[in-house]
């Protein structure tokens, strides 16, 4: 599973976009998308226009959009609410990340042993998700950039976009196909703190995801491997509905996420917040975040959800 954090608080309104909702376009007079302009959904939702490549997935069903996802009493602070969807902790601290926990109860009771570790992530320090109660062997970013291909040769890949999210996923890519059997990798695109001119700001940051993902999914469909592999983005919190001052958007709550792969059921998961029923002026959460992760904790894993979550939450059909 590849795991791709959007560091900041990514804008879900102008990512998933409710063009059928006036009230969209009465908030943000400026930041707004008009509808000719993005790729239609269905006749209320659209995607932005930078993300094409991740429309092109969506339509041959490999991208999944959870609508809505959040918590209830949203953190607006991006330590706390890293920290909360990262151990899926929502009301108390924790010193474990939930694929760390997963991770944990994966390989030590059944004794499994690799030569490669179990989570790498392409970071400068260790994402809290995947801390865990048990030593994991976890590949650092610099160790991770110096690694062979693995056992194989060094595979053929379609070329990645120079920027730097595209490179960190394109290594990803690089040891799936040359045969590691590492479980988790984890990564993130930055930026998405967008309290400014948000506009062009966030459109190269979806272009980048978008292209860093369909070129990732091609490179595994052309080795076989796109069916093997589940990769999911997450982050802090949404926006709030109404455009500041500064042309930007602030903290929000609840936002959509994707899930991509080849063995998926894409489509739409869940219900769009209604922007006529706000909460503290942020859109409320139809869907818990740890329901996704207890999808693919019970159905891609192959584990006990209620286990590493520590309560049990209805699973989404996107696996």
């Amino acid at each position: 599973m590849v795991v791709i954090q959007l560091s900041g608080g990514n804008d879900g309104l102008n990512t998933v976009v409710p063009y059928g909702c006036g009230h969209y376009y009465d908030k943000r007079p400026t930041l707004s998308i008009p509808p000719d302009d993005l790729i239609t959904i269905n006749g209320t939702l659209g995607l932005h226009p930078s993300l094409t490549g991740l429309s092109e997935l969506h339509k041959r069903g490999q991208l999944a959009i959870v609508l809505g996802a959040g918590y209830q009493n949203s953190s607006r602070s991006h330590c706390r609410s890293t920290d909360i969807w990262q151990t899926a902790k929502p009301t108390t601290l924790s010193t474990t990340g939930w694929l760390g926990r997963l991770l944990a109860e994966l390989d030590h009771p059944s004794g499994l042993k690799s030569s490669f570790p179990s989570a790498v992530y392409l970071e400068n320090s260790c994402p809290m998700t995947l801390a865990g109660s048990a030593p994991l062997g976890i590949l650092p970013k610099g160790a991770a950039q110096a690694a062979p291909a693995g056992p194989g040769e060094q595979p053929r890949l379609i070329a990645y976009p120079p920027n730097s999210f595209a490179q960190k996923i394109a290594l990803v890519s690089q040891m799936i196909i040359a045969g590691y059997d590492t479980r988790v990798y984890f990564l993130s695109l930055t930026g998405f703190d967008t309290h400014t001119n948000q506009k062009l700001v966030h459109n190269d940051l979806l272009q980048q995801l978008s292209v860093g993902i369909s070129t990732f999914q091609t490179n595994l469909q052309h080795h076989g491997l796109a069916n093997n592999v589940l990769t999911i983005t997450f982050s802090e919190f949404g926006r709030r509905l109404a455009e500041n001052p500064e042309y930007g958007t602030d903290h929000g709550a609840a936002a959509p996420h994707f899930v991509i792969g080849g063995a998926i059921d894409g489509g739409l998961y869940g219900q769009y917040p209604n922007l006529n029923q706000l909460e503290s002026a942020d859109l409320k959460p139809t869907v818990d975040f740890r329901a996704i992760y207890a999808t693919i904790i019970e159905r891609w894993f192959g584990a006990d959800s209620r286990s590493i979550l520590g309560e049990r939450f209805d699973l989404l059909a996107f696996v």
